[in-house]
């Protein structure tokens, strides 16, 4: 992914040393004119450090070349990098090749050239067995930029792909540029965690667009990861548009990419008149009057799961196609979701209940997402979809319910039959999704056979090992969960992990035994808040803080994740407690692949604390892994350890980290929100939902918030409790909460209102475009709203409802005032 360089560059920062760059001679041919351009450039980049930068921002390569190996991207040309260190301590470049962005792939070089430099030629700690100009390398002389020019302004540093992603790619989009009859229409792209398929992803995009000149629909679960896409695609210098603005051309053979929420593209498809946002919120309405009713009550009120809105998303994917309910028992979240899947068949089994349901929905105009598969279905049939070249590209396929991946691959075997060239791939992990509906690639798998109508349908599977990000020793210890002596009996899922042997020996790994870890741990972080420190955070996987008393403070430095919170997310330093749930019992398959995804979130640091039991179900595998282990007796010394361990591992974040984190905790507390309460639960959730709310807003993703979970909090039972907590706000004067609970009550308007006159002036203009942005996702209400908010100068905490009432008022007056009283008699109520 392209990453243009001055964003990480701080003047006051001393720039490290280049000792030399070095260019192989078969590549100063393929450099031609550009090569002192290029190499000035390219060591520019690398003078200013940008090489060793991490974040989500820049990924290096953690494989066969020890993350030293990079694909340079300046205009339309591309080089592939070595950046090793000197006898002395400076940075040695070497380019092993430069080719075009459409040759560089293709080139057998790309993979011989890397792999000659780093297997025979580097070897670490030691450097080059033979000196450079005897290996084929040539010294470039005259190639730093004097006083630090900006002339990295075009530089962008690019992880380069690993050989299993290499082949993924070009089972994708493969060469030469016409699709060969044997080529595979399906491809299945399948992978855990840090693997690299949305990396491949993406350059399966740009290569489609750039060289084969395809058009893309490239679909993603999630507003988060759609822009994810989009900001990759910006930064490699691709134009991509939304799929909510004119869908229909991405099919009218145009070389371009289309990027889309999958659930927004199948709305569309199906003419549902709604945002994604205002049908989930109809959605929590609908489940809300449905547990109202007096047939259904008393069944709610013994299983509190079914006030949950998870819940009723399980509903939204099942309730009329119940494909989805069948348990994998191989599956992490089927296996911990099984009593949900249990309480959506007893409810299907009741006639009344369903008929309640159903006349609900009818009279809300609430469309079910298999309602609206079912109708994208027959729409992409038809012939308006069944034109030009068109490769789709779905991430995250483990979160679509059985309706919409049987429309996609449907469509797929419907343009085939019609000439139309065509290439569906469907990436994803079984074990990483976050929808409690069942899936399995084997499901997959014989619906392309049905829908092609063969025996051997038309498709190619690749399997990913991961992961690249990860350190040695983590990933020994993550692996080491799967080994028979720690797992119970059962069905197991063979899934290529990374060989530790294959990743940098890099961070420390540090296992911590304690009585009672969960209540040692809130102990320490509580002395880890109270202790004055500058601006780091501590970041914490675990399930088990609450049941101790843990509830997060406005000023807390510790952002503690449950496991299920974590999809997509890693951290340079990390504390996971209690993976195994505490206990000494041996672990499910479901279990171990929880414990094993939240051990891989760290990339370099960990800290493992766990108790006595589960100290004594790993041991034995974990021992000998090189990791440091202390065990502590449970007395105060204990969570003083503890304490000074944290400090350690807390680190700097930038605002986009954070936002990932506070977007996560927002998420998965909105999933857990209940469809009514008490008055003092009402306040709990509230002070929880709130504060994710309120840090998203401090860190300038007020339009981020607006766009995925504007009006999620409007329900009867939590309006006026938040009202009171809006007012509280004010009265405080924290602007920031009481504009992060009015988005989340749908209420932009006054949100707006609220920064346009409390926020500091900054950058007026950025200021005022975000607010226009927010506006824009309130719709025309909203919009009067506003007119009238600024026309009559209220005060910000007027309420939108009734503000609407008294503007309504004024213009009443004004046309009776002004003698249009006989237009204005049939007007009506705006209650």
């Amino acid at each position: 992914m392209g990453i243009v360089a001055p964003s990480f560059w701080r003047r006051d920062v001393p720039l490290p040393t280049i000792s030399g760059v070095f260019l192989l001679h078969d590549a100063i041919d393929e450099a031609g004119d550009a090569a002192e351009g290029l190499l000035a450039r390219i060591a520019d980049a690398v003078r200013r450090d940008l090489h060793a930068t991490s974040g989500s921002t820049l990924k290096r390569l953690r494989g066969p070349w020890d993350g030293r190996a990079f694909r340079v991207r300046w205009g339309r040309l591309r080089a592939t990098v070595s950046v090793v260190p000197a006898e002395d301590g400076a940075a040695q470049v070497f380019v092993h090749q430069v080719a075009s962005r459409d040759e560089i792939y293709e080139s057998n070089a790309f993979w011989a050239r890397l792999d000659r430099f780093h297997r025979d030629l580097w070897v670490p700690n030691r450097g080059l067995r033979v000196p450079p100009e005897q290996a084929g390398y040539h010294h470039v002389p005259g190639h730093v930029l004097p006083g630090g020019s900006d002339a990295s302004m075009d530089v962008s540093v690019e992880p380069v792909l690993s050989e299993h992603q290499f082949r993924l790619l070009n089972a994708i989009v493969p060469f030469p540029e016409s699709w060969g009859v044997g080529d595979a229409v399906v491809v299945i792209g399948k992978g855990p965690p840090g693997s690299g398929k949305t990396i491949a992803a993406i350059d399966a995009a740009r290569r489609a667009v750039e060289t084969c000149h395809y058009s893309v629909l490239l679909l993603a679960p999630t507003a988060r990861l759609r822009a994810h896409y989009e900001d990759a695609l910006r930064g490699a210098g691709i134009p991509a548009a939304s799929v909510s603005d004119g869908y229909k051309r991405a099919f009218e053979g145009i070389d371009l990419i289309w990027v889309g929420e999958t659930g927004e593209f199948f709305m569309t498809l199906a003419d549902v008149q709604a945002t994604r946002v205002e049908r989930e919120r109809l959605l929590d309405e609908w489940w809300s009057q449905v547990l109202e009713d007096s047939t259904v009550r008393p069944w709610a009120s013994r299983n509190p799961p079914v006030r949950e809105s998870r819940f009723a998303r399980l509903l939204d994917a099942v309730l009329e196609d119940p494909s989805g309910l069948d348990v994998n028992e191989k599956d992490a979240l089927d296996t911990n979701d099984a009593p949900l899947y249990e309480l959506v068949r007893e409810f299907r089994s009741r006639p009344k209940w369903v008929g309640v349901a159903t006349e609900l929905r009818t009279r809300l105009g609430l469309k079910l997402r298999s309602e609206i598969a079912g109708t994208a279905t027959t729409r992409l049939q038809g012939t308006e979809f069944c034109r030009g070249t068109l490769l789709v590209i779905v991430d995250e396929t483990q979160d679509l319910v059985h309706g919409e991946w049987k429309a996609l691959i449907d469509w797929c075997a419907a343009r085939c039959r019609g000439g139309a060239a065509t290439r569906l791939t469907l990436i994803g992990d079984e074990n990483q999704r976050i929808s409690p509906t069942s899936f399995s690639w084997a499901e997959v798998k014989r619906h392309c056979a049905d829908a092609f109508k063969s025996t051997t349908p038309p498709l190619d599977e690749w399997e990913l090992p991961g992961s690249f990000r990860l350190s040695r020793k983590i990933a020994a210890l993550a692996n080491e969960l799967f080994d028979p002596s720690i797992t119970q009996d059962g069905k197991f899922r063979h899934v290529e992990r990374a060989d530790p042997a294959d990743l940098p020996q890099t961070g420390e790994v540090r296992v911590v035994v304690v009585p009672g870890a969960a209540r040692a741990v809130v102990k320490a972080l509580r002395r880890f808040d109270a202790a004055p420190a500058g601006p780091t955070r501590l970041r914490v996987i675990t399930d088990a803080l609450q049941a101790e008393g843990w509830t997060e403070e406005p000023d807390s430095r510790a952002d503690v994740l449950p496991p299920r919170a974590i999809k997509g997310l890693e951290f340079g330093s990390l504390v996971v407690v209690e993976p195994l749930g505490g206990r000494g019992a041996h672990l499910s398959y479901g279990e171990a692949t929880v414990a094993y995804t939240s051990l891989t979130r760290a990339i370099e640091d960990l800290l493992c604390v766990l108790t006595p039991a589960e100290w004594s179900v790993v041991r034995g595998r974990w021992a000998g892994l090189g990791v440091s282990v202390e065990e502590l007796d449970g007395a105060p010394a204990s969570v003083v350890r503890l304490e000074e361990l944290f400090r350690g591992l807390a680190g700097a974040t930038d605002a986009a980290e954070q936002a990932l984190v506070e977007e996560e905790k927002l998420a998965g507390l909105l999933d857990r929100l209940p469809s009514s309460g008490s008055t003092w639960e009402a306040g709990r959730w509230l002070r929880d939902v709130g504060l994710p709310a309120k840090r998203l807003v401090g860190l300038g993703r007020s339009e981020q918030l607006a766009r995925d979970y504007g009006g999620r909090l409007r329900r009867k039972w939590l309006d006026g409790p938040a009202r009171g907590s809006i007012r509280e706000a004010f009265d405080r004067g924290d602007w920031r909460d009481a504009v992060g609970m009015l988005i989340l009550l749908g209420e932009h308007a006054a949100a707006v209102d609220v920064v346009e006159r409390w926020a500091p002036d900054d950058d007026e203009q950025v200021l005022a475009e975000a607010c226009e942005r927010v506006l824009s996702l309130a719709g025309a209400t909203q919009r009067t709203v506003m007119g009238f908010r600024r026309t009559l100068g209220v005060r910000p905490e007027a309420e939108s409802a009734s503000l609407l009432r008294v503007g309504v008022a004024v213009l009443a007056h004004q046309l009776v005032q002004s003698a249009e009283l006989p237009a204005f008699a049939g007007g009506k109520s705006v209650d």
